[in-house]
């Protein structure tokens, strides 16, 4: 007997089955059934109560995402959609960093690249060297 997991309640499926399907028609390629680098930009609305400066302040990136949702989820949201549409399963995902924006316009964006490990290695002595940089001023 094979036991089957049933969940009966996703309360995103909805939504999750429209972004699988905008996915869809926006992806032209094949299945990518290989280690994959995926940066994922959520472009979050500017509150409208707020002052022309803090409005201006999100925009350029000064005032940064730091309330609900939490950027794990929205990845985990957005890996499920590209199962089995874009990726062959989200376990191809090798490395893919998520990054909360303000903007006018709320989106997400995402970007797919073959996994390298090499660029990771650069990306982690380019950023020892922003870290070293740091300390330096602040000593």
């Amino acid at each position: 007997n094979k036991e089957v997991k049933s969940w009966n309640w996703f309360p995103q499926r909805a939504e999750a089955n429209d972004v699988s399907n905008i996915m869809r028609s926006q992806y032209n390629g094949p299945l990518i059934d290989e280690g994959v680098f995926i940066i994922f930009e959520f472009y979050m609305p500017i509150p409208t109560r707020w002052s022309k400066d803090l409005k201006e302040k999100a925009r350029n990136g000064i005032l940064h995402h730091m309330v609900k949702p939490d950027s794990s989820n929205l990845v985990k949201f957005y890996e499920d959609c590209m199962n089995g549409v874009i990726i062959f399963d989200d376990s191809r995902v090798i490395w893919g960093p998520p990054i909360k924006l303000y903007a006018d316009i709320p989106r997400t964006e995402i970007l797919i690249k073959p996994f390298k490990y090499e660029d990771y290695i650069r990306f982690k002595q380019a950023l020892g060297r922003r870290i070293e940089r740091d300390s330096e001023k602040a000593a």
